[in-house]
């Protein structure tokens, strides 16, 4: 205990393994205990020594000198206290020995102060991967594209060019000479150690025998990163020079093949370029891509014509040949970029033979936008949304109205609003084929009307993105938008659907104090349960009514009630479980025609409401963005409406379950 003192008094650190107390039984005896990690700091006190000179830093796990790190004067090595590695002291340490510490390892240095030099921001790099089996218009284009960028960045920005047909050319664009580049086979995935070996990074400056190669501070010079990434000003006429000569492939297919691509090994030997050069800095790597991977690790097709790119369905069959391999690889390299910190942009001059399902899980992509089209872009993430908003009609412009008098949801409309035709004809006859809700989303490519289409944040998860597009945005936005739960309220659902449930998630973020949950199928509870539901009723176990059950429970009946279920008989019941004075219900359900509602008009004069709402009272395009970042910042729990995942072949079998009650939400992969 003292030692813990001693260092509680030296650096300001108190652990709670030391603080707080074990519990004991009446016996006395210990009770097994699970205490936080977490420590109180404070630091800086005043006899802190200030270093004047940067840190020495483990070469493995970047911890620090300090004094429990064991010293060898003798090999002038020190080992790490962390992850035991063994690290060589640098020149400017070469004098150190038990009588001549640096104020690091002093035995009351435990806390220490290091005053950095102070140094500008690293510039950014740009890495550009090209892949040269495009068309000769295609590449052409994509030449002067790359001068026309290359002109418009910074001078002090970095840049490197990788070209990738069958083969993998890095060029070292620090030659002024001549065109200068290094090959790579196609076929055969490679690591940064070989990547550097093969680049002869280690010619003039021996490879460090251990830890990780990191930039400058790690093992390699500035001169040597400047051969392939050198800055924009001290390259142009080099760089400019290797686009003008940049022509198709050298090796063209033959006439029953694909053109070979390494996509996945150009890619991977960027990355690994990036991770030893330029590792956390604002680095990334832009791919211009013209067709499918057909050889080397990452590959999705064979070269061979004769054997087709896989579908969806195969896919959902588990019969694509290369797909699992593919995904591995790709989630591999997606890690190993986070992990360095850096960003990869891909540009695909064709979308449907690039081919990306296998490196990124896409949903709703805009692959193109028509003309008058100002709000969004192709290649945004967007959301089509059955009930569109103008901004210019006067539903669109009153508050607390969301029902545009243009796009409304209307089942019978099969035709686009501005010409009054269709997109989709059938390609053996030419029949028309007509919409529906005015998205049409039963297809991999769709034609909406950009009053219908919700831009979204690109950080949102793309398969949770479509629960928002009805249902959970439904019983949120009623709970939000038109009943206004207000925080100390309680709260009476009927029906415990995915509506249902959205509407306990936005009450239990609103601060209902109470809410009960009404639905004859236990098997729903504990999910309600999650949702922050506190109380069930299920009237089948019942001999009292429901309305009677919930006037017991809360004392005189709830602030608001939520009919989900879509029966007459459970909306009578949401609105005389109210409280006489101050009740509001709203009506979710969809209810069957031609009943009307069971409410005599004298009840009304009573202090309780009803009304009902169509998406949650959301304005889609004007609301629906708040929503999802409220679903980033944590508020609502998306997850819990997932409960089955399925192909877009297995469609009925989804129906069934939600049917039968054994679903919330399907999420359908096409």
């Amino acid at each position: 205990m003292a030692e813990f003192a001693e260092l509680e008094s030296q650096d300001g650190v108190r652990m709670p393994w030391n603080i707080i107390p074990v519990a004991t039984t009446k016996d006395h005896q210990p009770i097994d205990s699970e205490i936080p990690v977490s420590a109180i700091y404070t630091p800086l006190a005043p006899s802190t020594p200030l270093l004047p000179y940067a840190p020495l830093r483990c070469r493995t796990c970047r911890s620090v000198l300090n004094p429990y790190s064991v010293v060898d004067f003798s090999a002038s090595t020190w080992g790490c206290p962390f992850c035991f590695n063994r690290n060589p002291f640098p020149s400017n340490y070469s004098s150190i020995s038990d009588t001549n510490l640096p104020p690091e390892l002093f035995p009351r240095s435990t806390t220490v102060e290091y005053l950095s030099s102070s140094s500008s921001s690293p510039p950014p790099v740009f890495l550009f991967v090209v892949d040269t089996c495009l068309f000769s218009d295609e590449l052409d284009f994509l030449r002067s594209s790359l001068s026309q960028a290359l002109d418009l960045i910074p001078d002090a920005s970095v840049v490197g060019l990788i070209a990738f047909d069958s083969l993998v050319r890095v060029y070292e664009l620090g030659f002024p000479h001549c065109t200068k580049s290094y090959f790579f086979h196609g076929n055969r995935d490679c690591s940064k150690d070989q990547l550097l070996d093969q680049l002869s990074f280690f010619v003039k400056s021996p490879k460090p025998s251990s830890g990780v190669i990191a930039g400058v501070r790690d093992g390699l010079s500035a001169e040597d990163i400047a051969r392939f990434l050198p800055p924009a000003s001290d390259c142009q006429f080099t760089l400019h020079s290797v686009l003008e000569e940049l022509g198709s492939s050298q090796w063209p297919a033959a006439p029953d093949h694909r053109p070979g691509r390494c996509t996945g090994v150009a890619l991977r030997i960027a990355a690994c370029l990036l991770g030893a050069c330029f590792p956390g800095s604002a680095a990334r790597i832009m791919a211009f891509v013209g067709g499918p991977s057909t050889l080397g690790p990452g590959a999705i097709v064979s070269p061979e014509l004769s054997e087709p790119i896989r579908s969806h369905k195969d896919i959902g069959k588990d019969s694509a040949p290369c797909y699992h391999e593919a995904v591995e690889f790709y989630e591999k390299l997606a890690k190993q970029l986070v992990h360095q910190g850096h960003v990869l942009d891909v540009f695909a001059s064709s979308v449907d033979q690039v081919i990306w399902i296998e490196r990124c899980f896409l949903c709703v992509i805009v692959e193109s936008v028509g003309e008058g089209v100002e709000d969004m872009k192709a290649g945004d993430h967007v959301l089509p949304i059955f009930t569109g908003e103008c901004g210019d009609c006067r539903v669109c412009k009153r508050d607390g109205a969301n029902l545009c008098e243009r796009f409304r949801v209307d089942p019978m409309k099969k035709v686009m609003v501005g010409d009054g035709k269709t997109r989709f004809f059938t390609s053996k006859d030419n029949k028309p084929i007509y919409h529906f809700l005015n998205t049409s989303t039963f297809s991999e490519y769709t034609v909406v009307d950009s009053a219908c289409v919700v831009k979204v944040d690109p950080r949102f998860p793309l398969e949770k993105m479509s629960l928002l597009s009805c249902g959970v945005s439904t019983g949120v936005g009623a709970a939000w938008n038109v009943a206004d739960i207000q925080p100390g309220s309680t709260v009476a659902i009927f029906g415990l659907g995915a509506v249902g449930l959205a509407v306990a998630e936005g009450a239990r973020a609103k601060g209902a104090s109470k809410i009960i949950g009404i639905d004859v199928n236990p098997n729903k509870f504990p999910l309600g349960r999650e949702a922050g539901i506190s109380e069930f009723i299920n009237p089948k176990e019942s001999d009292k009514t429901v309305h009677e059950r919930v006037m017991e429970i809360t004392e005189g009946g709830v602030e608001y009630s939520f009919e989900c279920a879509g029966r007459i008989e459970a909306l009578r019941e949401a609105f005389l479980s109210t409280n006489s004075g101050v009740g509001v219900t709203v009506l979710l359900g969809v209810h069957a025609s031609p009943q009307l509602l069971p409410i005599h008009p004298m009840e009304l004069f009573q202090g309780r409401s009803i009304t009902a709402s169509v998406f949650g009272g959301f304005k889609p395009k004007t609301q629906l963005p708040l929503l999802f970042t409220q679903c980033l910042q944590g508020q609502l729990n998306l997850d819990l409406f997932i409960s089955h995942q399925l192909p877009f072949s297995d469609i009925n079998e989804a129906m069934q379950l939600l049917h039968q009650g054994k679903a919330l939400r399907c999420l359908l992969r096409l």
